[in-house]
């Protein structure tokens, strides 16, 4: 689909990164959310996509992407609950 050229919907942009988290491929949901925000559909993902690409990014310690993910999204959007404690935590355990 991004390939082609096509504008992803705001759902399919989000169901294909949550799908892709949900299998535990988090690294990749990050690079598809790179393509997108390349492609300037960022604006179609919604806030809880973003709070589990962020998460997950903590969770499997890829602190580089989890801080380039964070920085982007400083200005755009407010983590949801519960997602904005296990970001904490799981940044408070990496630093350890």
């Amino acid at each position: 689909m991004l390939v082609s050229g096509a504008k992803p919907s705001a759902i399919a942009c989000s169901t294909m990164i949550r799908e892709i988290c949900g299998e535990g491929r988090v690294l990749d949901g990050f690079c598809l959310y790179n393509e997108i925000e390349r492609m300037q559909y960022f604006s179609s993902i919604d806030t809880k996509i973003y709070s589990i690409l962020l998460v997950g990014l903590c969770q499997q310690s890829h602190s580089v992407e989890a801080a380039k993910l964070a920085g982007l999204l400083r200005k755009r959007i407010h983590l949801e609950a519960p997602y904005d404690e296990i970001i904490m935590e799981a940044n408070v355990l990496t630093t350890l």
